[in-house]
């Protein structure tokens, strides 16, 4: 790490280059609510030993300056943003792909985070989880 806290140069493209050369996240199908459980439970397990828990939980966001300034860090997190989306979304019913409106975030950099706030909402209404 850098004393600023960012990886540096050589790092973002390591951590880049194995991220994309990893095989594809496959999430058991989210179709309804009884899916929900155990679909929930997977998504830890797939993201965090690959590093895309921060991006899809949306406790790390993508930071434009830094971005603009460092290409590396770009292709990194834009790297990170597509693996987590595309899991997320394939996962889901192509009804649910419609109700989440995945069109319309897939070229936010925050997509993931996103997406899975648009799910865990969804599903935990009323569950005393999230009592919207």
């Amino acid at each position: 790490m850098n004393p600023g806290g960012r990886y540096d140069n050589k790092e973002l493209a390591e951590n880049t280059k194995a991220l994309v050369s990893s095989p594809p996240i496959k999430l058991p199908k989210l179709h309804s609510k009884s899916d929900y459980k155990s679909w929930r439970s997977e998504v830890p397990l797939h993201f965090d030993t690959r590093m895309l828990d921060a991006i899809t939980y949306g406790t790390e966001r993508y930071d434009e300056t830094e971005g603009l300034r460092r290409a590396k860090y770009y292709e990194l997190f834009s790297a990170q943003k597509n693996k987590a989306f595309s899991a997320l979304a394939l996962s889901l019913s192509v009804d649910l792909r419609t109700t989440f409106k995945i069109d319309d975030i897939r070229d936010n950099m925050d997509a993931a985070a996103l997406l899975f706030t648009r799910i865990t909402q969804h599903f935990e209404v009323g569950d005393g989880i999230n009592p919207d």
